[in-house]
């Protein structure tokens, strides 16, 4: 969670306009999601590893503004790649989204989803494999929770940080959750459909491996 301070306007007393959705409480901030994630990748057998620094605290030990977060990020993926002897494959830096409820909402079944989208950096050499990846989840989540995902977005440096760290792996990806409006039901909800059909995506990609030798 490279932003760890983003948070949900629901889950923080007296919060009113999107500017006050920031959070170090854990409970209440994007590492939460990150946790709930973890927690039912390892319930399926899959094992994570849950970075949980507070960013805010590492960048203003430096001294460093809030645009320098991915370079902070970048450093402990980096040690756990090599603390880990590179098997570490799948990278996923959780996000929540500053836009409204009217467009990170979905209801589906007669239940209320935080939405999701996934953003790829383009400003490295292995970019379309990450998309490859994203597209491929995007498509899965849809075909079960129609609306749920609101897309992959490619992004240059013209648009952001255009990397992101995803030039660790071809499995990378920023995740948006939700926007400042959901509540903590529908990110949960969102979250363990998330889990599911990456767990799956996950188990037939191992699978499929194995039978060509691979694995």
């Amino acid at each position: 969670q490279s932003h760890t301070w983003e948070s949900f306007l629901p889950l923080l007393k007296g919060a009113e306009i999107p500017n006050d959705a920031i959070s170090s409480d854990e409970r209440v901030n994007v590492i939460g999601l990150g946790n709930r994630l973890a927690q039912n990748l390892m319930e399926r057998g899959i094992g994570v590893e849950h970075d949980k620094t507070n960013m805010t605290q590492e960048l203003h030990k430096k001294g460093w503004k809030s645009t320098k977060a991915y370079t902070v990020s970048g450093t402990i993926v980096d040690e756990a790649v090599v603390a880990k002897n590179n098997e570490l494959d799948y990278f996923i830096d959780i996000h929540r989204d500053s836009a409204r409820k009217n467009i990170t909402t979905k209801t589906i079944n007669g239940k209320s989803y935080a939405r999701v989208y996934f953003v790829v950096g383009r400003e490295h050499e292995n970019y379309l494999e990450n998309l490859d990846f994203a597209k491929k989840l995007h498509a899965e989540l849809e075909k079960k929770y129609p609306g749920i995902s609101r897309g992959v977005f490619l992004k240059s440096k013209s648009e952001g940080n255009g990397v992101y760290n995803q030039d660790v792996s071809t499995k990378a990806m920023l995740l948006e959750i939700g926007g400042v409006d959901n509540n903590l039901d529908e990110l949960e909800r969102t979250v363990d459909v998330f889990s599911d059909v990456l767990a799956d995506y996950y188990f037939e990609e191992n699978e499929a491996k194995e039978v060509n030798g691979n694995g």
